[in-house]
């Protein structure tokens, strides 16, 4: 490890970037200080390299990674700011709401806009449900919809309504899928039979995206009703399957992990 320690300080940005992403799969946590030592090289390379490293290498030393990813939400480069704002979901360091709630607000990049609407989720910082409100109107479906899951996991029975207003009049089925699936999580009357509704209706395109939307439902936050509905939603998932060839494998696999999410909330006899 000395030599890619070496090679990380170089200055030489090929030899630093290439050492930097080696460090990262050997899964050396001691070199974080290091790693996060060149979040400011005038190279984008090592600073991709970095962004990366430090999301995969820094959870268990937030106190170093997050402050260097944070600084990172600043980059020039587009693709580095929302790998830093993912990374920081991840990571779940809290002193990023802050500025990660402002690059939702401002940042001229959809993908990150994106990101960072999935990062707030992610650190379940209640104080971002406004911005995360506004974001349901954005002009990206891909915000839209990383909005919508994260006001699921955020929000209260109290924005209910303003979901239900969006989900009414949103074009695109996987972001519509999106806010179905959040209202369902906050226990909305007929979200569920709405989401299952355009399950049966979807095609290869979106089938995915509603996939995932079904997924994150069984692994982050369960709604309460999950065990009580989960074999309406696993007999819709079956007949997605047989319906799509394309995406049986993932339909199964969803499956699977929502019949494991429903055990897990039985109450015993």
């Amino acid at each position: 490890m000395t030599s890619l320690l070496t090679a990380c300080r170089s200055g030489d940005p090929e030899h630093a970037a290439k050492a930097i992403d080696e460090l990262r799969q050997i899964g050396a946590e001691d070199a974080v200080r290091d790693i996060a030592g060149q979040v400011s090289s005038q190279h984008a390379a090592v600073r991709s390299a970095v962004v990366s490293a430090l999301g995969s290498l820094g959870r268990n030393q937030p106190e170093i990674a997050g402050p260097a990813l944070v600084h990172l939400l600043a980059d020039t480069d587009d693709y580095i700011r929302a790998e830093a704002a993912d990374a920081l979901g991840i990571m779940g360091y809290a002193p990023a709401a802050a500025p990660v709630a402002e690059h939702l607000r401002n940042d001229a990049n959809a993908v990150v806009r994106a990101a960072s609407a999935e990062t707030l989720g992610d650190l379940g910082d209640v104080d971002a449900v406004p911005d995360l409100v506004r974001a349901l109107a954005d002009s990206d479906q891909a915000v839209r919809g990383y909005a919508a899951n994260a006001l699921g996991l955020l929000g209260t029975t109290e924005i209910v309504p303003i979901l239900e207003r969006y989900a009414a009049v949103e074009a695109t089925p996987a972001t519509r899928g999106e806010l179905l699936g959040a209202l369902y999580r906050l226990g909305a009357d007929g979200a569920l039979a709405s989401l299952l509704q355009l399950l049966s209706s979807a095609d290869a395109s979106f089938a995915p995206n509603l996939l995932n939307t079904v997924d994150d439902l069984a692994s982050r936050r369960p709604p309460s009703g999950l065990t009580a509905d989960a074999p309406s939603i696993l007999a819709s998932l079956r007949d997605l399957g047989t319906r799509l060839a394309s995406v049986a494998a993932h339909a199964s696999a969803v499956s699977v992990r929502l019949s494991a999410a429903s055990r897990v909330g039985e109450q015993p006899s």
